[in-house]
């Protein structure tokens, strides 16, 4: 067996650096102590977490240690001179303290005195609470070290790092003269405030950031009441959302004669109290009703009392069970082991209505093809869809439909059972087709809970679910079928089709000339302090060609907040977070885009309902992919945050001469993404976080800039070291 001499060579010193530390370490004969204190030489201030590096001719690799919180350091060495000095010299000037001997069985005290680097930059802005000035608040900035040394930091508190400390005068005024670099700027709890932490700042030498900074109020009152008829349940917690913002509090029961007590910010809040009973919840909203838009808003100027629940006193919970066979369509014999699943006609989609995210458990058929699935209710009734799947077949929905939203929903009685609901699964030939396989994740790295993959061609669409690891198949897809593919997660997570795309239109359009791998990772989002909805019909003016998907957000941000789909009947509801102006998208394949503002307010109050949506349709093609580009767009970048590298993607409605270009936070560019003649359609650009001299680029924000002979467009994108 033969080993390349690099590998080996490199082998060596990282051997020889254990074996030497270790014996170290362990106070093997021949080793002695090296401690003291490291000072800052103009205040003789203990200097903490600071990072030092001990070498000598026998060691490649210098060896690191921190000082604790008082400045002091201390670690084991083989005898022999050694050589100490700075690994982040960021603030700091070089030390090389030269001659530091170690004797055997000996302590060797070396105290160090750091010189900080003269100031060449500043910071300094105004803190405000409620539009007031805040005198007196301590502004501290905490530096973020020039090179990784990640683990050692994991032993610090991040406060210790504290560079630069100092407090607002009455004006509420500061500022700081510092040595340039990247930074966070932090003002700690207050009296009257919560803390504040900015997002990475980079100061250039010679330059001066302004910040104007206002505090959250930290002015709380209380919230408390009783809840009635408790006792049934494993667990009850309550909870306030306020309906200007996104404040949200909880808590659980106080006492066991079912007090609580909530603190929030003054203002005005949707209570809920929500009781778990094996596994399943049951919602109750002030006023005791089981919708938010129903619920009594709770104005909480100052301390208030007797805001009371009372749970139903004849409350039971029911159980409800489903019975039914599949088959193979084209032989008729039973299928074993086909997975059978149902889940609440409106999985996932509205966070607030807990008693109809409902699922049953999957289980799988016998030998002759039945099985039985049954599960626990508060309701009267559930309304849940049914599917159906096994390798070798199409999957299918109740009744013979290839989409969970095209299927037949299933009411089932509280007590009852629902019998007869059979499947007959197609077998899937490899004639002339191929298959798209791949993976669905979320931004978090997680498989959804429950995930999907539907791909449209044509007047068809086929379907397949993830698995617990986020896999997915979709087989028997027609050679040189024009494919729209997309995917979905629920809880948390948003849709997107193929690539990266929240509309059909901007989609990638897949050619089924061979078997093809493709990934999603959905965006997340968090409906926990949703308190209001968008909801209405969408009418379509033929035959629907596909599923129609609707998004909305605050039209403010950039990121999509809730999504849906219109079921058989056209409607949707749409969670969003408090009163607005929120942006609302409805894609469907084959249809145009129906873009339309939607403004939430006193008015309207929290739920908006009966908003009319019209699609019309539009022509997919023959040898057109779909994504006829009407516009210019710059697409934002994935992954962002991103280390090492990040996409960015544009899309051309015509060639075009344009130019793609990044800056840092003061204006200055950074690198050259593209610059010339742009073709029409869609491109990729990789930015590997280096600037036009191949350079690495500081942690911290960046701008990336479109510019063509009509417009210009920017987006921002966070590099991290």
């Amino acid at each position: 067996m033969k080993y390349k001499a690099t590998k080996f060579s490199v082998f060596i010193p990282f051997l020889a650096v254990l074996l030497f530390v270790g014996f170290a370490q362990a106070q093997f004969p021949g080793t002695g102590t090296l401690t003291g204190q490291v000072t800052l030489e103009s205040t003789g201030e203990p200097l903490a977490h600071l990072v030092l590096t001990v070498s000598n001719n026998l060691l490649p690799i210098p060896i690191p240690v921190m000082t604790d919180s008082a400045g002091y350091y201390d670690m084991s060495l083989m005898k022999g001179t050694y050589t100490i000095s700075l690994l982040d010299t960021s603030l700091y000037q070089q030390l090389n303290l030269t001659d530091v001997v170690i004797t055997s069985g000996e302590t060797t005290v070396q105290n160090i005195s750091v010189t900080r680097k003269p100031p060449d930059a500043m910071i300094k802005g105004n803190v405000t609470l409620g539009g007031e000035p805040v005198e007196g608040a301590k502004v501290q900035l905490i530096r973020i070290p020039s090179i990784d040394f990640s683990n050692e930091l994991k032993k610090a508190d991040g406060l210790s790092l504290v560079a630069y400390s100092t407090t607002t005068d009455a004006n509420g005024d500061f500022s700081l003269d510092i040595v340039h670099g990247n930074y966070f700027l932090y003002i700690p709890y207050g009296e009257k405030y919560f803390p504040y932490w900015s997002s990475e700042l980079y100061v250039a030498a010679g330059d001066t950031i302004n910040l104007s900074i206002d505090l959250t109020s930290n002015n709380f009152v209380k919230i408390t009441g009783t809840v009635y008829n408790f006792e049934m349940f494993d667990m009850v917690f309550f909870a306030a959302t306020r309906v200007d913002s996104t404040f949200r509090s909880s808590s659980f029961l106080a006492d066991t004669s079912g007090n609580y007590k909530i603190n929030v910010l003054s203002g005005q809040y949707l209570l809920s109290c929500t009781g778990i009973l094996n596994g399943t919840p049951y919602t109750l909203y002030y006023g005791d009703v089981l919708s938010p838009d129903e619920a009594t808003i709770v104005d909480a100027a100052k301390d208030t009392s007797g805001i009371d629940f009372a749970f139903p006193s004849n409350l039971g919970i029911s159980q409800i069970t489903v019975t039914g066979r599949v088959m193979d369509a084209e032989t008729s014999e039973p299928i074993e082991g086909a997975k059978v699943r149902f889940e609440g006609e409106n999985i996932g989609f509205n966070y607030h209505d807990t008693l109809h995210h409902y699922h049953l458990p999957a289980v799988m058929t016998d030998a002759d093809g039945y099985y039985t699935v049954s599960g626990k209710t508060f309701l009267d009734s559930v309304t849940v869809i049914g599917y159906a799947k096994k390798d070798g077949y199409f999957a299918q929905f109740y009744d013979d439909q290839s989409s969970f939203f095209s299927a037949t929903p299933i009411t089932i009685l509280a007590g009852d059972t629902a019998k007869g609901i059979d499947f007959s699964l197609t077998p899937v030939t490899s004639a002339n087709t191929y298959s798209i396989s791949g993976m669905v994740l979320g931004e978090d790295g997680q498989a959804p809970d429950y995930g999907a993959v539907i791909a449209h061609y044509g007047d068809e669409c086929k379907y397949a679910e993830t698995d617990a690891e986020g896999k997915y198949q979709i087989d028997g897809l027609p050679q040189d079928a024009k494919v729209i593919l997309q995917a979905w997660g629920f809880p948390g997570y948003i849709p997107i089709f193929y690539d990266n795309a929240y509309s059909w239109k901007d989609a990638t359009i897949i050619t089924m000339d061979a078997d093809k791998t493709i990934d999603f990772t959905l965006p997340t989002n968090n409906l926990s302090n949703s308190i209001g909805m968008i909801s209405g019909k969408v009418t379509v003016s033929n035959q629907l060609q596909g599923d129609i998907t609707l998004l909305v957000k605050k039209a403010d941000t950039d990121n999509w907040y809730s999504a849906d789909y219109a079921d058989a009947k056209g409607q949707f509801n749409l969670p969003i977070e408090s009163f607005g102006q929120y942006d609302l998208l409805a894609t469907a394949p084959g249809y145009e885009n129906y873009m339309t503002s939607v403004d939430v307010n006193n008015s309207t109050g929290l739920y908006v309902k009966n908003l009319e949506i019209t699609l019309d349709p539009t022509s997919i093609g023959g040898e057109n992919t779909g994504n006829v580009i009407r516009s210019n767009v710059l697409y934002s970048a994935y992954p962002n945050p991103f280390n090492p590298s990040t996409t960015i993607k544009v899309a051309m409605a015509k060639n075009e001469k344009v130019s793609l270009f990044v800056y840092n936070v003061l204006g200055q560019r950074v690198k050259t993404l593209f610059e010339g003649n742009l073709k029409e359609g869609a491109h990729e650009f990789r930015w590997d976080g280096k600037d036009d001299r191949n350079q690495s680029v500081a942690s911290g924000l960046y701008f990336y800039q479109l510019k063509t002979e009509t417009n210009i467009q920017t987006k921002n994108v966070i590099f991290m070291k």
